[in-house]
Protein backbone atom coordinates (compact mmCIF):
# COMPACT_ATOMS: atom_id res chain seq x y z
CA UNK A 1 0.00 0.00 0.00
CA UNK A 2 1.93 3.25 -1.22
CA UNK A 3 1.60 6.27 1.34
CA UNK A 4 -0.74 8.25 -0.70
CA UNK A 5 -3.29 5.54 -0.19
CA UNK A 6 -3.20 5.19 3.32
CA UNK A 7 -3.40 8.28 4.20
CA UNK A 8 -6.62 8.46 2.03
CA UNK A 9 -7.59 5.49 4.34
CA UNK A 10 -6.87 6.69 7.50
CA UNK A 11 -8.31 10.07 6.72
CA UNK A 12 -11.73 9.67 8.93
CA UNK A 13 -9.55 9.51 11.95
CA UNK A 14 -9.21 12.55 12.23
CA UNK A 15 -12.80 14.08 12.45
CA UNK A 16 -13.91 11.14 14.52
CA UNK A 17 -10.76 12.31 17.40
CA UNK A 18 -11.87 16.06 16.80
CA UNK A 19 -15.86 14.51 17.25
CA UNK A 20 -15.56 12.78 19.88
CA UNK A 21 -12.96 15.03 22.31
CA UNK A 22 -15.21 18.07 21.38
CA UNK A 23 -17.99 15.74 23.22
CA UNK A 24 -15.29 14.90 26.14
CA UNK A 25 -14.47 17.99 26.79
CA UNK A 26 -17.50 19.55 26.80
CA UNK A 27 -18.78 17.29 29.73
CA UNK A 28 -14.86 18.62 31.60
CA UNK A 29 -16.48 22.42 30.72
CA UNK A 30 -19.58 21.20 32.85
CA UNK A 31 -17.56 19.80 35.44
CA UNK A 32 -19.18 16.00 35.17
CA UNK A 33 -15.53 14.61 34.12
CA UNK A 34 -12.10 14.71 34.79
CA UNK A 35 -9.70 16.34 31.66
CA UNK A 36 -7.44 13.57 31.67
CA UNK A 37 -8.18 10.29 32.61
CA UNK A 38 -9.51 6.78 31.23
CA UNK A 39 -12.71 8.19 29.76
CA UNK A 40 -10.05 10.49 27.20
CA UNK A 41 -8.37 7.17 26.04
CA UNK A 42 -12.10 5.49 26.09
CA UNK A 43 -13.28 8.58 23.50
CA UNK A 44 -10.54 7.98 21.58
CA UNK A 45 -11.23 4.43 21.20
CA UNK A 46 -14.77 5.21 20.10
CA UNK A 47 -13.63 8.07 18.04
CA UNK A 48 -11.97 5.87 15.52
CA UNK A 49 -15.11 4.25 14.32
CA UNK A 50 -17.59 6.89 14.61
CA UNK A 51 -14.70 9.24 12.43
CA UNK A 52 -15.52 6.66 9.36
CA UNK A 53 -19.26 5.96 9.99
CA UNK A 54 -19.52 10.19 9.60
CA UNK A 55 -17.43 9.76 6.79
CA UNK A 56 -18.67 6.46 5.17
CA UNK A 57 -22.67 8.29 5.78
CA UNK A 58 -21.06 11.27 4.14
CA UNK A 59 -19.93 9.57 1.02
CA UNK A 60 -23.04 7.96 0.38
CA UNK A 61 -24.93 11.21 0.66
CA UNK A 62 -22.59 12.56 -2.13
CA UNK A 63 -20.69 15.20 0.19
CA UNK A 64 -16.76 16.24 -0.44
CA UNK A 65 -14.59 18.10 1.36
CA UNK A 66 -14.88 20.40 3.71
CA UNK A 67 -18.85 19.43 4.25
CA UNK A 68 -17.86 15.63 4.45
CA UNK A 69 -15.17 16.59 7.25
CA UNK A 70 -17.85 18.35 9.20
CA UNK A 71 -20.34 16.10 9.05
CA UNK A 72 -17.99 13.14 10.31
CA UNK A 73 -16.82 15.49 13.38
CA UNK A 74 -20.44 15.77 13.65
CA UNK A 75 -21.43 12.31 13.97
CA UNK A 76 -18.52 11.51 16.44
CA UNK A 77 -19.81 14.62 18.48
CA UNK A 78 -22.85 13.06 18.79
CA UNK A 79 -21.19 9.49 19.33
CA UNK A 80 -23.18 6.21 19.22
CA UNK A 81 -25.86 6.52 21.78
CA UNK A 82 -26.94 9.30 20.38
CA UNK A 83 -27.03 7.82 16.75
CA UNK A 84 -28.80 4.42 17.74
CA UNK A 85 -31.91 6.37 19.19
CA UNK A 86 -32.26 8.01 16.34
CA UNK A 87 -31.45 5.33 14.16
CA UNK A 88 -33.89 3.12 16.25
CA UNK A 89 -36.54 5.67 16.26
CA UNK A 90 -36.26 5.71 11.85
CA UNK A 91 -36.55 1.89 11.98
CA UNK A 92 -40.12 1.86 14.26
CA UNK A 93 -41.25 4.65 12.15
CA UNK A 94 -40.58 3.22 8.79
CA UNK A 95 -42.23 -0.17 9.95
CA UNK A 96 -45.12 1.51 11.41
CA UNK A 97 -45.48 3.13 7.97
CA UNK A 98 -45.56 0.00 6.60
CA UNK A 99 -47.69 -1.91 9.08
CA UNK A 100 -50.19 1.28 8.25
CA UNK A 101 -49.80 0.37 4.73
CA UNK A 102 -50.67 -2.64 4.72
Amino acid sequence: MDRMTLLTEAAPILPGVLGRWLYHFDQVRHGRRPAIGWLLAVETMIAIPMGFIGQGVADMSGMTGRPAFAFAIGVAFLGPRVLDLVFTRWAEARAAAKETKS
